[in-house]
């Protein structure tokens, strides 16, 4: 009667170590599994990242070529009207003589 409680005790003591090794094994794949998913977040967010800042250059640039043209319109018009009092000025002077 003794050995089938002692065969019981060395189980019950075995069988711990057993649960705790795949207990193990479950830890290290969900370890496993959050590194893959942190990986690929971390992916994604450069990529939007990368996204945002392309966006942005292209909104400074387009920004830079509004400007550059408002500048030119703005410099043409100005010799325009400068042509344009030249020219009148000069048709008062021819006038007056």
């Amino acid at each position: 009667m003794l050995k089938p409680l002692a065969w019981i005790a060395v189980m019950t003591l075995l069988e711990p170590p057993s649960v705790s090794a795949q207990q193990a094994s479950d830890l290290q794949q969900q370890l496993q599994l959050l590194k893959q998913q942190y990986e690929q977040t971390a992916r994604e967010l450069e990529r939007r990242m990368a996204v945002l800042e392309q966006q942005i250059q292209a909104e400074k640039d387009a920004a830079a070529r509004a400007q550059q043209t408002t500048t030119s319109a703005i410099a043409q018009a100005a010799r325009d009207a400068v042509r344009q009092a030249l020219v009148d000025q000069s048709s008062q002077v021819g006038a007056t003589f």
